[in-house]
Formats: structure tokens, sequence, C-alpha cells
């Protein structure tokens, strides 16, 4: 009996779901996040055009910013409501145009250069927490002459996580802005 119990036990493992190479955030030694590879692919959750946080410079013309959740997490998220640890967020940030050089574009903008990726992850396990005693940090990784730098370093609280936290619609997250997101929470 004890030896059926074992094979049971060992099948109920090996059937599991593993999670995904990218659901967990990667930190260097440094304690920087790295960004995951393939993001692109991570659900898109929402877009905006031009918005700015209060105390910035609003400069025309305005930046397109696509958001992306790790997909593992959304698929958490949507079924419980609840942000999971870990949870992962990053959103491209480009510049907008309105023209093509041989004309044909007539109205409208679109996404042209990317000038940075910024992200967030929920993770009371990551390292160098520079007094932070938050689960959810910030980052943003530049971009330099068109390449996105591979790590970055989380922002102190009071940059970033302190605005998401008196302001963002739910756990620190402005699911007011995505509406895959938004719409889940007002149906339950």
């Amino acid at each position: 009996m004890n030896s059926i119990c074992k094979i049971l036990f060992a099948l109920f493992i090996f059937l599991l779901p593993a999670r995904s190479i990218g659901a967990d955030p990667i930190y260097n030694k440094k304690g920087q996040w790295i960004l995951p590879q393939g993001y692109e692919t991570w659900v898109f959750v929402g877009s905006n055009l031009g918005l700015g946080y209060v105390g910035e410079p609003s400069t025309p013309p305005p930046k397109f910013r696509n958001v992306y959740m790790e997909t593992e997490a959304y698929e958490t998220f949507m079924i419980t409501g609840e942000f999971p640890e870990p949870t992962q967020f990053l959103f491209e940030v480009y510049s907008a145009k309105d023209r093509v050089e041989d004309g044909e574009i007539n109205a409208g903008v679109y996404n042209s250069e990317l000038l940075s990726v910024v992200g967030s992850v929920k993770d009371s396990r990551r390292p160098i927490r520079n007094a932070s005693k938050e689960n959810w940090a910030y980052y943003v990784f530049p971009v330099h002459e068109g390449q996105v730098a591979e790590a970055a370093t989380a922002r102190p609280d009071s940059q970033c996580w302190s605005c998401h936290n008196e302001h963002a619609g739910y756990d620190k997250v402005w699911v007011q802005l995505y509406p895959r997101l938004r719409e889940r929470l007002e149906k339950y």
C-alpha cells in the first residue's frame, strides 16, 4: 500500500503544471531585476497615449505606453481577483509620430521610437530592498541607441510606491487604466 501511495504522489507531482519560463522575476548579483526575455508575448492589458503623472513636465508630443502582464499572474488574477506573488508588469514607452516619409498617412499617430521600458514587480523575496518593506517595486530600463538596458535597480519607495499606494486603483496597480483588469474587478 505504501508503494502505491508513493507512485500516486510521484504521478501527482509530475502532472502538476510547472511555472513557465519568465513567470518568476530574475535578479542579478547586484539585486537588479533582469529584463524578462520575451515579455512581448505576455498578456497585453492596455495602452495609453499622453498620460503623465502630476509634477512631471508634459512635453508634446505625447508618448504611448503599452502595458504587458506576465501570463501566469494574469491568469491567476482573472480567476481570483488577486495579484499573486510574483506578479510582473512591463510597459514600453514609445514616442508618438504622425507622419511617415512616403506621406501615405494623413491622420492619427502611431508608436515610433522606443524610449524606455518601465516595470513593476510584486515579490516579497526580492533582494536588496534598501530599507523598503513593501512587496511592490518599480523599475526603469533605459534605452540607449535602440538597446534596452539588461537590468534595472528598484526605485526608492518615495519615487513610485508612495504614489501607487495612494492613487492606484487596486493593490498598487492602476487597474482603472487597464480595461481587462478593470472589467475583472467590476464583475466581482
